[in-house]
């Protein structure tokens, strides 16, 4: 007999996902997946997404802009990484997309993108 594909485990996590979000679960025995697709047409990216950036993408994020403000220019922390273009809008965990924001500025800017928050901002 064949191992699975799954665990338990995992079959038990995908299940409760589903029936969580009201969607359903599937199996591709092609590509050996398990898919689970929200009721919602638009799910919530953080259902489907790791809000976690890995700790080398934010080293590099660090090491690059330094302890200072990629916004306003201050130099007084504390220091939160920011994702550009907003994690909720679809912005993702790369290099190009994180910089250094003092907590102020971040918190100022929350979910907006540049253009929402400089707009309101200037």
């Amino acid at each position: 007999m064949k191992e699975p594909f799954f665990s338990e485990q995992e079959l038990r996590e995908c299940f409760s996902l589903a029936i969580r979000h009201g969607g359903t679960l599937s199996i591709d025995l092609v590509e050996q997946t398990l898919v689970v697709t929200p009721k919602r047409s638009k799910p919530k990216a953080s259902v489907l997404r790791n809000r976690n950036i890995p700790a080398n993408i934010r080293a590099e994020t660090k090491q690059h802009d330094g302890d200072v403000c990629v916004y306003c220019g201050s130099t007084n922390g504390p220091f939160e990484i920011d994702h550009i273009h907003p994690f909720s809008k679809g912005g993702r965990h790369t290099r190009g997309n994180l910089a250094v924001a003092c907590k102020p500025c971040n918190l100022s800017k929350r979910d907006k993108t540049l253009e929402e928050w400089r707009g309101r901002n200037k």
